[in-house]
């Protein structure tokens, strides 16, 4: 098999297929001979590290080399998987980066630990900071590159790393007049957003991008594709009956986007296209609140009305980590329920 060999430090042995990127792992032993395997990754970084697993585990050729490269080292090569993912994404990895460095880029990947976490890095950073620092990126990248490392066997095991964040004040949940309010003093625009929001639970940033080729009206359907959402996670959901009826009043009016931008009709609305309308509309109906809230407000009475948080999830685009933060906060009463979903005929 034709290979090119890979140049730079660290590299010795690793080739790259010329078209699959697939980087393999060839060398000679005594006694073994040429032996050419593949790492499975097209990501350098990622290549070194099963590499030397390989090393170690096959040939039994010492410890595990890239278990001994310091955090200087390691988490940027991490940082190079993850640019698969969103610009928004990477930037705050990056940016986490730069406050964890100067604290881990030394460190070996084993050295970090709950002790470490709690007794040096908080209070050392919110020293050189301000006391009420969020840590939240912090600890999420962090936690995450150390998974990665103990999937790879690098490390054995992970910290349990506390969240010092204090408890994110709740949104608002409007109240029906609130709402009323709302849609008699928007404009046609506003109000379907307002809908749409406040019924479905969709994201401001989802509502104002939304093209016509999204949604189908003959299954009342939405289909936002992975780099239309937050979480960059695709998914398809009903649209309620009020929104339906709105949609078929402009339906067929040849446009490319739901909310097309004032100044060139051909391009979509930007995100933030709705603040001014959106401020007045709020301030003539005497209603307090941000847009936002009219997810949360959806969100909140889905919860309580549903048995199923995995379906609400599913269909608002919400992870069931972020759902237990912020919406469900189960009681023992509710927990009585659940032992009489299934019952087994004729057991005892």
């Amino acid at each position: 098999m034709k290979l090119d060999p890979i140049k730079g430090k660290g590299c010795e042995n690793l080739f790259r297929h010329p078209e699959s990127q697939i980087i393999y792992l060839r060398i000679s032993r005594k006694g073994k001979g040429r032996i050419e395997w593949s790492t499975k990754t097209t990501v350098l970084g990622q290549a070194k590290i099963i590499a030397d697993r390989y090393r170690l585990e096959f040939l039994g050729e010492g410890t595990i080399r890239r278990g001994r490269k310091l955090c200087a080292e390691l988490f940027p090569e991490w940082i190079d998987q993850k640019r698969i993912k969103s610009p928004a994404t990477v930037y705050s990895i990056e940016n986490s980066w730069k406050h964890l460095e100067p604290y881990i880029g030394r460190m070996l990947p084993e050295e970090i630990d709950e002790k470490w976490w709690e007794a040096v890095y908080i209070p050392q950073k919110r020293h050189e900071t301000t006391q009420d620092r969020k840590f939240f990126n912090d600890r999420k990248w962090l936690a995450m590159f150390l998974l990665s490392l103990k999937r790879l066997g690098v490390i054995k095991k992970t910290p349990e790393l506390i969240n010092p964040d204090p408890e994110r004040a709740a949104g608002k949940v409007f109240t029906d007049e609130e709402i009323a309010a709302l849609l008699a003093n928007a404009d046609a625009d506003l109000s379907l957003q307002i809908l749409m929001a406040v019924t479905m639970g969709m994201r401001k940033g989802e509502i104002m991008g939304l093209g016509w080729d999204r949604i189908d009206m003959r299954k009342r359907t939405i289909t936002l594709r992975a780099e239309d959402t937050k979480i960059r996670k695709a998914r398809k959901f009903g649209i309620s009956a009020v929104v339906y009826e709105r949609l078929k009043e402009r339906a067929g009016n040849g446009q490319v986007w739901l909310f097309p931008s004032p100044v060139d009709p051909t391009q979509r609305q930007r995100s933030d296209g709705n603040k001014s309308a959106w401020e007045t509309c709020r301030n003539k109906a005497f209603v307090s609140g941000r847009f936002h809230d009219l997810r949360h407000s959806f969100l909140t009475r889905a919860f309580k009305t549903s048995a199923n948080p995995a379906l609400i999830c599913h269909y608002a685009g919400l992870s069931l980590d972020e759902a237990q933060k912020t919406y469900l906060h189960f009681t023992e009463e509710d927990t009585r329920g659940v032992a009489d979903i299934v019952q087994i005929g004729g057991a005892v």
